[in-house]
């Protein structure tokens, strides 16, 4: 779960008891599945976990991935389209009190602007097909040409401005780490697909020890498998 609906206990139960009990899933060819989901073998997790896990550990062979320890504390800032998550960890244990969301702080604020920009000469683009094209601006540097392609056949340059964004975006972000987090910790992770847009600006804004978590835009639910596999391997052992 978001970590603004993880700290909220009563929002855990709800869920838990909604989600568990016998399901009977049936595909469009007719396959049926039968799933008992049991309150003891069920597991909510704040969805920064997944990104922490699947920095620390490889997800095919579950081993640990080489330099990357949990020694020490550990914040995620989990970059989202309309907010942006942070959460403190110390080793693998998550510090309820020191998790936080940043309202109004995703990467849909870089998307709306550069669509309301785009429809003063392109008529009928949609904020979807903006977002899709400005992908392959993640990681240009500053100041170069970038052209998207929101329409097929119709291109614009948009460097000035999504550079801008980016930059104000990371800042508000670093403002609020730097305000509600006084202690450096050891070091810093990325998560989110905002993460490859705001690389640069947040390690430069946070600096210390600051990098993306490897599939940065998935690694949330790639990391809850793993770890669900990691606990499955060490009770069979």
């Amino acid at each position: 779960l978001p970590v603004s609906q993880y700290n909220n206990p009563a929002t855990v139960e709800s869920l838990k008891e909604a989600v568990v009990g016998k399901r009977t899933l049936v595909d469009y060819e007719g396959c049926t599945l039968r799933i008992d989901i049991r309150a003891n073998r069920l597991t909510v997790v704040p969805e920064s976990y997944g990104s922490l896990i699947h920095w620390a550990y490889e997800p095919v062979k579950l081993g640990r991935r080489p330099n990357n320890s949990l020694t020490g504390t550990t914040l995620v800032v989990d970059v989202g389209y309309e907010t942006t998550d942070t959460s403190l960890f110390d080793g693998a244990k998550y510090q309820r009190d020191q998790a936080f969301t940043i309202e109004r702080a995703g990467m849909g604020v870089v998307v709306r602007e550069l669509q309301e920009y785009l429809a003063k000469d392109l008529k009928g683009v949609e904020v979807s097909r903006t977002d899709a094209a400005m992908q392959r601006l993640a990681g240009l540097p500053v100041g170069a040409e970038k052209w998207i392609e929101p329409i097929p056949g119709k291109r614009a340059d948009v460097g000035e401005l999504y550079d801008q964004a980016i930059a104000d975006l990371g800042l508000k972000i670093a403002q609020d780490v730097a305000t509600r987090y006084a202690e450096t910790p050891a070091r810093v992770l990325l998560a989110g697909g905002g993460a490859y847009h705001l690389e640069r600006v947040l390690r430069d804004a946070l600096g210390g020890s600051v990098e993306v978590v490897p599939d940065a835009d998935i690694a949330n639910a790639v990391g809850a498998f793993t770890s669900l596999r990691l606990k499955a391997s060490q009770s069979v052992h």
